[in-house]
Formats: C-alpha cells, sequence, structure tokens
C-alpha cells in the first residue's frame, strides 16, 4: 500500500457499539467469544475491486478515457484484460485482426460490469491508548495524515510475457498507455485514531495480545469511486503520461483485525 500526504481533513474512527460489548470479567473462554461477537460487523463493499492493470483498463473503457476503435489502445487493453488470448494470436496478424473485432464486441457486452469503484488496504499500527481523549492512536510507522493520493498499479511488461518485439526480439511493452496509476481524492484526510471507550480499548489489546500481535499491527482498507478519467489520446500534442491520475471520492475507510480483511473493528466515512 502506498499513500501520499497533501494538506487536509482530520477525521477519527468510531467503533459501532453492536459489534464491540464491553469487556466481561471472566475466562479466556469469553474473551475468545467476545472476538466473535466484535468482529461479527461485515463489510459492505462488495463491490469494490482491487486495482489491478486489468480492473483498472476495463475501468477506463467504462469511463471513456479508452477508445476501442484505436488499435493501439485496444492492444494494449488487451495485453492487460485478455492476456492468454493476445498471447495465442499475437504471431498471426490475420487472425489477431479477427481478434480484435472480438475483443471490441466482448468490451461492448460487459462495459456495464466493469469497475467503478476500487479498494486498497495495507498495515497500521495502533500506539497507546489515550485515555482523556478516548482514541486508540494510530502509530507514527505508518500514519494516515494528509493523505489524498495512491499508488495504484504499474503496466509491468511482465504481466502479460513472451511477447517480444519482431524486429528488436525484445519483450513487447505497453506501447500506448500510461506506464502508472496513481489515485487523487478531491479531499485529503487525516484519520487520529479509532474513537473507543477504556473497555473496549481493552478488549482489543488483549485479543491482540492473545494472538501474539505485539506490535499492535491492524489493517486498513480505503473505498473509493472513480469519478473521472482523461482520455487517453494518440494525437495529443503532449506525450502519454508516465504517471496516470484518475480522480476518485473516498467512500470510507475501514480498520480490519486481518490481513484477510474479514473481522472489521471500525469504519469511518470522510
Amino acid at each position: 500500500m502506498a499513500f501520499c500526504p497533501r494538506a487536509g481533513k482530520t477525521g477519527v474512527a468510531q467503533i459501532d457499539a453492536k459489534n464491540f460489548p464491553p469487556l466481561a470479567a471472566g475466562s479466556m473462554k469469553k474473551i475468545l467469544l467476545a472476538t466473535v461477537l466484535f468482529f461479527s460487523g461485515a463489510a459492505w463493499a462488495d463491490d469494490y475491486v482491487q486495482p489491478t492493470l486489468p480492473n483498472i483498463v476495463k475501468a477506463l473503457v467504462r469511463y471513456g478515457a479508452i477508445d476501442p476503435a484505436e488499435d493501439p489502445l485496444l492492444d494494449d487493453y488487451a495485453r492487460a484484460a485478455e492476456c492468454e488470448i493476445v498471447q495465442y494470436f499475437y504471431r498471426n496478424d490475420f487472425k489477431f485482426e479477427e481478434v480484435r473485432d472480438a475483443i471490441r464486441k466482448n468490451m461492448d457486452d460487459a462495459i456495464a460490469t466493469f469497475p467503478q469503484a476500487f479498494y486498497i488496504s495495507g498495515p497500521v499500527y495502533l500506539d497507546r491508548y489515550d485515555f482523556r481523549a478516548g482514541i486508540f492512536r494510530l502509530s507514527d510507522r505508518a500514519p494516515i495524515r494528509n493523505t489524498n493520493t495512491f499508488f495504484f498499479a504499474k503496466a509491468d511488461v511482465n504481466l502479460c510475457p513472451n511477447l517480444t518485439n519482431n524486429r528488436t526480439d525484445q519483450p513487447e511493452g505497453f506501447a500506448a498507455l500510461p506506464k502508472a496509476y496513481r489515485a487523487v481524492t478531491d479531499r485529503p484526510i487525516t484519520i487520529e485514531g479509532l474513537y473507543m471507550s477504556p473497555e473496549q480499548s481493552k478488549l482489543l489489546f488483549e485479543l491482540m495480545t492473545l494472538q501474539g500481535n505485539t506490535d499492535k499491527k491492524i489493517y486498513v482498507k480505503f473505498l473509493m469511486t472513480l469519478m473521472h478519467a482523461d482520455k487517453i489520446s494518440l494525437y495529443a500534442r503532449s506525450p502519454i503520461p508516465s504517471d496516470y491520475l484518475m480522480e476518485v471520492k473516498l467512500d470510507a475507510v475501514e480498520f480490519y483485525q486481518d490481513a484477510k480483511l474479514t473481522r472489521l473493528i471500525s469504519k469511518i466515512v470522510p
């Protein structure tokens, strides 16, 4: 996960009390039972996808940034999203021309299902609990401070291997699409920590202790919707940007106990 800072808005994550019962005195069994209750909240972001290059190019088609009528753009799209087909027909110019028409038709048929929302995730760390403010603050090891830019993906030549240029015998890269993709939000955000009561923070601390999580590592998930993507033109006066920015709206920020993002701790909506 990579995100970059700019001046912006401050937020504090709040816990849904329904998913976070207070710690009751008793045995370890009660603590483990509380784990199930505490993390019973399910993420609501089923329509958010990871920003892999195949997902990104499909989104760019949906938002009109990639014109499939342009063969170079279509070919790069196919390398990213339909690699196996490209690998199979790449050496036969006549067959590949037929493949282009089939890919265009498939794009037309499936465009309504192409992604329009993404998520990225990564670890963050809790600091000491602030009893005065009632916040389990985030550590400076991976702060979320004045953040408005997120790295999405690179157009790596190895994404679709075994394609070589007939003249140079070198790997065939992406000729028409940008080389890297980032998302930028309209409003930067700072998250100071997770707002919770001393009893709730004690439960979370004991759960992490039981799991040997001495670093107090948790995981953050940024959910965002694509709002605008500039059209990629082969005939513009300026060259194709190596770093392509996509305008997104940050919908929510979720915090999880586990790397698989199944045990929700809290969620904020900026």
